[in-house]
Formats: structure tokens, sequence, C-alpha cells
């Protein structure tokens, strides 16, 4: 009956100290990496714009069109003087084949 009611020895509560230091060390690694983790796996910058791009040979050109291929490549043309340019940044753009007139 006495064992049922016994006081916890010194050896027990030494465990108990040593358990719950251990585990200030290990929340406080777990708390880091969470905070580390988000700016480390960051996502990709959001779309934007960038500063207007003047197309090569537009000078005086009228009504501009774009289109974006599958692949990600941008082409513009432009009425007058009727002239197409691509580029895969959007950014820097290539002069291309000329329409038939």
């Amino acid at each position: 009956m006495g064992s049922r009611w016994r006081v916890p020895a010194r050896s027990e509560g030494e465990w108990i100290l040593k358990r719950a230091l251990l585990a200030v060390p290990a929340v406080v690694l777990v708390v880091a990496a969470s905070l580390l983790a988000p700016a480390a796996g960051a996502a990709p910058a959001p779309p934007g714009f960038h500063a207007p791009v003047l197309m090569p040979g537009s000078a005086g050109g009228t009504e501009p069109s774009l289109a974006i291929s599958n692949s990600g490549v941008r082409y513009v043309s432009w009425q007058s003087p009727g002239k197409f340019a691509g580029s895969a940044d959007g950014v820097n753009f290539e002069p291309l084949a000329t329409p038939d007139p």
C-alpha cells in the first residue's frame, strides 16, 4: 500500500529537470527553423511591369500588338511600317522578318 503513494525520489525530480532543460533548446531550434525556412524557400517575386521598351525599327509605328507563345517568347508587331520583333525576356527585343506587303 505504501508503494502506490510514495514521494518521488530526488533522482526522479532531477530527471524531469534534465528532460525540461533538453526540451528548451529543441523548441528554440524548431522556432528558428520555422522563421528561417520561409526566407530560404521564398516564393518568386510576383509579376510586375518594366519601364517602357522601344521596339527596334518602330519609329512612327502605330497600333502595336503583343502575343506570347506557350514557351514564354514575346512577339510584338505594329502596323506602320509593318514590322515584328521577338524577345525571350520581354525587355530585349530583336527584329524579326517583315511580313509580305
